[in-house]
């Protein structure tokens, strides 16, 4: 289980082949992941510039009607380091880190003029294995109102994505560098559960919540419940 707490797009300078004043480039660093940045053609080509060297192990697409994505990763000396191209389905990828990464491009092919919401890039923490039995829930938020005589108005959204997890471990250490990650980060994060295995539960971008551990003969045991954020 991965969780990207640092996501290097918000402070970096981003550029792109095309844009579009009704979509600015800006929009990818909103939280609100439906707020979206948009080009003017079907091959868009967005640049992302660090500032300084980074440590990259890790790409996620959020909201887009894009259908391939490649990623490429450059040093100071604009020499090319990885090319990286996203599983197209769940649009996400880990990978082995990259070091001494200055800049990278991420290249977004769709069918029609493509659209994107929210990119996540950068080093991702590493989480033990959570106990068994993950299961994805849905949380409902509709409004329903109900009159007394018994007619029913329905404001409907659109269930949100909760993943609960559970973990079990020998130190606390691990629950310390997580609360400290949630303490400093004040914006949904990537949460990947089975970065090896997406068609089990796929990369969710949300908010973490956390219980405090309990500790017995030596083992803590801590839950960490994301729900989606849209």
């Amino acid at each position: 289980m991965r969780i990207l707490f640092d996501n290097y797009l918000i402070d970096s300078t981003l550029t792109a082949t095309n844009t579009n004043p009704s979509y600015p480039l800006s929009n990818l660093k909103h939280e609100f992941i439906e707020k979206i940045y948009k080009g003017t053609g079907t091959n868009e080509t967005i640049g992302i510039n660090f500032g300084d060297d980074k440590t990259v192990n890790c790409c996620y697409v959020g909201y887009t009607n894009g259908t391939a994505f490649t990623l490429k990763m450059y040093n100071s000396a604009d020499a090319l380091l990885a090319t990286k191209v996203l599983e197209t389905t769940y649009k996400c990828l880990t990978f082995p880190a990259v070091i001494g990464v200055r800049y990278a491009t991420l290249q977004i092919v769709a069918p029609e003029t493509v659209y994107v919401g929210n990119v996540g890039i950068g080093f991702s923490y590493e989480m033990p294995a959570p106990n068994m039995g993950v299961v994805e829930k849905l949380v409902d938020n509709s409004i329903v109102v109900t009159n007394a005589r018994g007619q029913t108005l329905i404001n409907k959204i659109a269930p949100l994505r909760n993943v609960p997890t559970s973990f079990t471990t020998t130190s606390q250490d691990v629950y310390n560098q997580v609360k400290m990650f949630i303490n400093d980060n004040d914006r949904p994060v990537w949460v990947d559960v089975f970065e090896n295995n997406h068609p089990r539960i796929p990369p969710i971008y949300g908010r973490i919540s956390f219980t405090e551990p309990k500790q017995a003969y030596g083992v803590y045991r801590f839950n960490l419940d994301t729900l989606e954020a849209r």
